[in-house]
């Protein structure tokens, strides 16, 4: 990870098969189901996403293409043989097969998708009016660390499950962090829930 703020790089390694929130905010969520690495044993990777914005959904699975339907299920026809982009509501959806990258450009947000092959890289950019233009602060293990203000989190127990210098920024997820507030409800890589929030 490669965080929005001033934190440093970090990585973390979920579970293999299962779906974890990678970014959240309204209207627009990005979630990866996670895979055993076949280039780097004992690591895991991102091996499907799915994109649930307020007028439809994508799903892309790195043995396919990506399909994107509207917010009645039906399939959205995009030319993957070509530069090609559609619309789902306000939202813009481009694909270059060159590079077999998918990128969504909602109000807040762009989110680049690129297909490495047996692995996802995502990234978010931050759109030129900010990240709270809705007054909703982003989530998810991409999406908090865009707020540089997020200050030290303590489970029931009183162990630090996030710990973020509130004038530098500088912080990250500890190392053995328990991964489960992140799980999507029965590992549904639309879903909406996960069993609990990272912060505030």
């Amino acid at each position: 990870f490669i965080p929005g703020q001033k934190q440093p790089e970090y990585d973390i390694h979920p579970a293999n098969g299962k779906v974890f929130v990678m970014f959240d905010d309204k209207n627009y969520q990005i979630n990866a189901r996670m895979s055993d690495s076949k280039a780097h044993p004992g690591t895991t990777v991102m091996s499907e996403m799915g994109t649930k914005l307020a007028n439809g959904n994508v799903k892309w699975d790195v043995k396919g293409d990506p399909v994107i339907t509207d917010k009645n299920g039906k399939t959205v026809n995009l030319d993957l043989k070509k530069n090609s982009e559609t619309k789902l509501g306000d939202d813009i959806l481009k694909w270059d097969p060159k590079n077999r990258t998918l990128t969504i450009v909602s109000k807040e947000h762009t989110a680049v998708l690129k297909d490495e092959g047996d692995s996802f890289r995502m990234e978010s950019i931050v759109g030129k009016d900010g990240y709270n233009m809705d007054g909703v602060i982003p989530n998810g293990l991409a999406g908090w660390t865009l707020d540089g203000k997020i200050a030290t989190k303590k489970d029931k127990n009183g162990k630090v499950i996030a710990d973020v210098d509130k004038n530098t920024g500088k912080g990250g997820i500890p190392e053995g962090t328990k991964l489960q507030d992140f799980q999507t409800v029965n590992n549904d890589l639309f879903g909406d829930a996960v069993k609990a929030e990272l912060r505030r």
